[in-house]
């Protein structure tokens, strides 16, 4: 398995497990793309930045609000064994100029509605790469068109892949929020993306009838690896939601318009879809499962939310960037007897709370929480040091108390 790697989630003959009836793998508006265009787009993407000088373990880094052209984006990198770097879109020009000097940028995508930070931050940041524009035909001259560059790329079914690629290689550079410090990069390779993609399935029982709703950014860790990837992989369709202005009537248009399944909304969210005045005028038959994390969800909203949509579970999850995403989760039997727990460790997951001396506290008391996860990420980009603080005997120390 050890040539196993992201690329494998789109690739789905006709021989395959069962696929969506569409083989619809993401719809974004109006806009939809088939596995078969996914695979072929990102192909052709990959080649073109191949043909621009791209060598394996190229860093990029992606600033986009959630679109199409992320996915593909994220799928072409993982086939030319390139390095995925998230930029978030809210951050200043010297943010983003930190980010491309520690990850050691050799590229960076982004689309024309960020342009103008992108000028900001070129500014401040001076160093060499190469930039690809999406919708920037006014952008300077030596920056790439991004269907120029799919247009000249190739795409031949059960060709020889792009790179060869290992399940181990780093795939992911995850930036930490920075709040007590400069933020670091999480690394994450093929094989902890992966694992942090399959347990959903069997946790949150992902099938090829998934239709998920992604409401984060696709630049936060929530965005791509909270069931949208185990959603793909079980031939699903993901449904992209504008990563700005949330509106919860939109929300639930969408809901109802492309029968959704599933989805993952912040306890604040929850709350303003709930106190949506349109809310019952929707049809949200099709809710199975909402995913909530980041804060308790308020016992109010969980009982609303239970009368209001009977046959659709709330799990509560607790995860991070250094992943999993989903470290601990509860069920839904338990989320009002057990209100404020985070629940019991996903399947792929052993989650401890312990002393200073690693020793487990007793039942009640505080204590760290430490986790061991083959999701996991293998360390901090250049940061030996607080790699080997936060990763210690394979046990990853979150310094969140339990």
């Amino acid at each position: 398995m050890d040539s196993y790697s992201l690329a494998e989630l789109l690739r789905k003959p006709r021989c395959a497990h069962r696929v969506n009836p569409d083989r619809i793998a993401v719809t974004f508006g109006s806009r939809h793309l088939t596995y078969d265009e996914l695979d072929a787009r990102s192909d052709r993407l990959a080649s073109g930045l191949r043909a621009h000088g791209f060598v394996k373990g190229d860093r990029v880094g992606v600033l986009m609000y959630n679109r199409l052209e992320w996915v593909e984006t994220f799928f072409a990198l993982a086939k030319l064994g390139g390095v995925v770097v998230p930029i978030n879109y809210l951050l200043k020009p010297h943010e983003v100029s930190y980010i491309a000097d520690d990850a050691g940028l050799g590229w960076l995508i982004y689309e024309k509605q960020l342009a103008d930070l992108i000028g900001e931050t070129r500014k401040i940041n001076t160093a060499a790469r190469r930039y690809v524009g999406i919708e920037t035909a006014d952008a300077p001259a030596d920056v790439l068109d991004y269907e120029v560059l799919i247009d000249s790329g190739e795409h031949i079914p059960d060709a020889l892949p792009l790179a060869e690629v290992s399940a181990d290689d780093l795939l992911l550079l995850q930036y930490t929020s920075g709040t007590t410090g400069h933020p670091k990069g999480a690394m994450h390779t093929h094989s902890t993306v992966l694992w942090n993609a399959f347990h959903q399935i069997v946790d949150y029982r992902v099938t090829a009838d998934e239709v998920y709703l992604i409401v984060p950014a696709l630049c936060w860790a929530a965005g791509f690896h909270y069931i949208a990837l185990a959603t793909l992989w079980r031939g699903g369709r993901v449904v992209l939601n504008p990563s700005t202005g949330f509106d919860p009537a939109d929300f639930l248009a969408t809901v109802q318009r492309e029968r959704i399944t599933s989805t993952f909304l912040v306890p604040t969210v929850l709350k303003r879809v709930l106190a949506e005045p349109s809310f019952d005028t929707h049809d949200l038959s099709s809710l199975r499962l909402v995913c909530s994390g980041g804060e308790p969800v308020p016992v109010t909203a969980i009982q609303e939310m239970r009368n209001r949509l009977p046959s659709c579970d709330l799990v509560q999850s607790y995860g991070m960037s250094e992943f999993p995403c989903v470290m601990a989760y509860l069920e839904p039997a338990y989320s009002v007897t057990k209100l404020g727990s985070t629940g019991r460790s996903s399947s792929a997951a052993e989650v401890r709370v312990v002393d200073e001396s690693s020793h487990d506290v007793p039942p009640g008391e505080p204590g760290e929480i430490i986790c061991r996860s083959p999701a996991s990420m293998i360390g901090y980009y250049r940061r030996p040091e607080a790699s080997a603080a936060t990763l210690v005997d394979g046990w990853l120390h979150t310094g969140d108390l339990g």
